[in-house]
C-alpha cells in the first residue's frame, strides 16, 4: 500500500481520493498497531497531501518554517547534552527527531491551537547502550534543565500496548523555551521506528525467548481483530482502539 501511495499521481482524482481514505482509515491505523512508526507516518502524511491538498501545504510550510529557525539552537542543546553524558562516561548518540505533517495537523486541530504553540516539533533523541543509561541520561538532562511538572512518562517499566519502550521528558531552557527529549536505547530505538518488524533482526532463529514471543502472540492477536465484527466501521474502530 505504502508503494502504491508513493505513485497515486498516477491515477485519477476520483481514485486519489478513494484509495488516500481507503488508507487513513485502514491502513494507517495498522501500522500504528503494529508500532510501524515510519510507515505509519508515511501513509498519513500521502493521504493527506491528497485529501487536503491546500490544508496540507500551509501546514508543511509552517512546519519547515519553524523547524529552519529552531533548527541551530537544537543542535545546540544536542550537543551539550552529549558533552555531559561524556563527561559521565555513558556513551550515547544525540539527533533530532522529525514530525511529520498530519501528526502536526491533527495535534493542532485536537488541542486547537497554532502550530508556533506546539513545542515538541522536534523532539531530541538520545541514543544510549543499556536500560540503566537511560535513566542516567534522564538524571543527566534533568541536572542540566528544569523538567515541566507533570510531563515525564517511563515507557521503559511500563511499555506500549504495542511494546513502544522510551523515556519521555519536557524540559524548560533558560531562554523559557519547552522541548521534548526522548531516551532510549538502539533497540527501542529500531522497535519505534520499524515495530515488531525489527525484532526480526534480534531474534530470526533464537528459540524460546519470551519477550519475542510475546510480541509474535501481540501480531497473532492483530489478525484476529474485526474476525467478531458485524461491519467495517466496528473493525476500524478496533484498530483505533
Amino acid at each position: 500500500r505504502l508503494d502504491n501511495m508513493r505513485t497515486l499521481h498516477f491515477l485519477s482524482k476520483r481514485r486519489q481520493r478513494a484509495i488516500s481514505e481507503e488508507t487513513l482509515d485502514i491502513f494507517a491505523p495498522l501500522a500504528h498497531r503494529l508500532g510501524i512508526w515510519k510507515m505509519k507516518c508515511e501513509l498519513e502524511d500521502l493521504s493527506f497531501r491528497y485529501l487536503q491538498p491546500e490544508r496540507y501545504r500551509e501546514v508543511r510550510d509552517a512546519l519547515d518554517q519553524h523547524q529552519e529557525n529552531a533548527e541551530a539552537y537544537l543542535y545546540r542543546v544536542a550537543r551539550r547534552i552529549e558533552r555531559q553524558l561524556t563527561e559521565v562516561k555513558v556513551p550515547a548518540k544525540v539527533m533530532l527527531g522529525q514530525r511529520h505533517v498530519y501528526d502536526i495537523y491533527r495535534r493542532m486541530r485536537t488541542k486547537r491551537i497554532p502550530l508556533e504553540h506546539l513545542h515538541d516539533l522536534r523532539p531530541v533523541r538520545v541514543i544510549v547502550e543499556d536500560k540503566l543509561s537511560c535513566y542516567v541520561a534522564l538524571g543527566v538532562v534533568h541536572s542540566i534543565w528544569r523538567p515541566v511538572d507533570g510531563a515525564f512518562d517511563d515507557y521503559i517499566s511500563r511499555p506500549k500496548d504495542n511494546f513502544y519502550k522510551s523515556l519521555h521528558t519536557d524540559i524548560i531552557s533558560r531562554d523559557k523555551r519547552t522541548l521534548t527529549v526522548q531516551i532510549r536505547t538502539q533497540e527501542m530505538h529500531e522497535h519505534a521506528e520499524y515495530g515488531i518488524v525489527a525484532h526480526w533482526r534480534y531474534w530470526n532463529g533464537v528459540d524460546g525467548d519470551e519477550s519475542f514471543e510475546r510480541r509474535i502472540q501481540y501480531l497473532r492477536g492483530l489478525m484476529d481483530v474485526g474476525s467478531d465484527l458485524e461491519d467495517s466501521d466496528e473493525y476500524i474502530d478496533a484498530l483505533r482502539s
